[in-house]
């Protein structure tokens, strides 16, 4: 009987820590957004190209995010290198995201010099929950030539 009173003395701390991280991960799941694993990163135009490090030699199309907490945001750096001749108005956008996912960009449109680097910061917030684990989001950066008038 003795043995008894032990194991249940055992595991009833056990079914309270249980119920306790299952109860606080339904929470975190209720007010957190789910990013798909990685987000498409696409440079519209030619003379553009967008890169992970600041020396500008790992390209990359895609960006891993992770999970986004309601009212929470997850930044991420890319540095974006104008491979033109002439100086272009670079701006980022989003496509495809659900409701309550905004993106923020360190400036509303930048310019980066001919055959020159720039710094952007991407920055997304979550606004509301949304379901959206399946989801798949674009980041795309448009650039338009910055010609100077004599």
């Amino acid at each position: 009987m003795k043995k008894l009173q032990k194991k249940k003395i055992f595991f009833v701390p056990l079914i309270v820590v249980i119920a306790l991280v299952v109860f606080a991960g339904g929470v975190y799941a209720a007010t957190a957004i789910m990013l798909p694993g990685q987000v498409n990163i696409v440079a519209a135009t030619n003379d553009i190209k967008v890169y992970l490090d600041s020396g500008c030699n790992f390209e990359i199309t895609k960006i891993i995010w992770n999970d986004l907490p309601v009212g929470g945001e997850r930044t991420k750096t890319v540095y974006i290198k104008n491979i033109g001749n002439t100086d272009a108005n670079v701006v980022a956008s989003l496509q495809g995201a659900p409701a309550g996912v905004n993106l923020k960009v360190n400036t509303d449109s930048m310019t980066v010099l001919a055959g020159q680097p720039a710094t952007f910061n991407l920055v997304l917030d979550a606004t509301q929950a949304a379901p959206i684990a399946a989801a798949s989001f674009t980041v795309t950066f448009t650039s338009t030539p910055n010609y100077v008038n004599p």
